[in-house]
């Protein structure tokens, strides 16, 4: 096992940080926590490949030699929840929660699953709560405000939109939220300027 190895494993991407996270671990040096910080490195990795199933084998290995693991049971929601695997994706939030109960991120999550199952008022409680820990997440108060426009509340999302553009002034998807609730509401005009900024800020949204 290289020292090399581990540099590459937890600080490079792609195929080229899979091999050294690979290495390390069957060099069976390991064991206990830094084993399973290799697998969940290695997980990542899969993840960002978008080989979700590769991902969750890793995430179960680290968590295995973790349990509790909570950065790992969340990604594993997260690779469920990529999966279109919504109640196990909820599970693993849950976990994460369990050991770490101030884990804005996995409210902010778990809320996302629940806003795509249609359970909105649940969304609505997790977004709540990720927001009540961490004040300034701006990505939580935008989705909150995707949740309130589903339910036809088109005012609050929309001051959840200005909330989260207040907070990042280049949060592209925000601006083009807000667009769109503004255009439900009538208000053309202001709807298409911001729509405008959103393609501006991110050309991908014109798509």
């Amino acid at each position: 096992m290289a020292a090399s190895d581990f540099e590459t494993c937890f600080k490079e991407a792609r195929d080229v940080a899979i091999a050294a996270c690979t290495r390390i671990i069957a060099s069976g040096q390991l064991w206990g926590q830094s084993l399973a910080a290799t697998y969940y490195n290695r997980g990542v990795t899969w993840y960002d490949e978008g080989e979700y199933d590769r991902a969750i084998e890793d995430y179960d290995q680290a968590i295995k030699f973790n349990p509790r693991f909570e950065q790992a049971l969340f990604s594993r929601g997260n690779a469920h929840d990529a999966k279109g695997q919504y109640d196990r994706a909820i599970q693993d939030y849950d976990s994460a929660i369990a050991i770490n109960p101030d884990y804005a991120k996995v409210f902010n999550n778990r809320g996302y699953v629940w806003d795509e199952k249609g359970e909105y008022d649940r969304a609505v409680q997790d977004y709540d709560r990720a927001i009540a820990l961490n004040p300034r997440y701006a990505q939580a108060i935008n989705n909150r405000g995707v949740t309130f426009f589903k339910r036809g509340q088109y005012d609050r999302a929309i001051r959840d939109y200005d909330r989260a553009i207040k907070l990042d002034p280049t949060y592209a998807a925000a601006f083009f939220n807000r667009g769109i609730a503004k255009l439900k509401k009538g208000e053309t005009r202001e709807a298409h300027a911001d729509i405008a900024v959103a393609t501006a800020l991110n050309p991908e949204l014109a798509k």
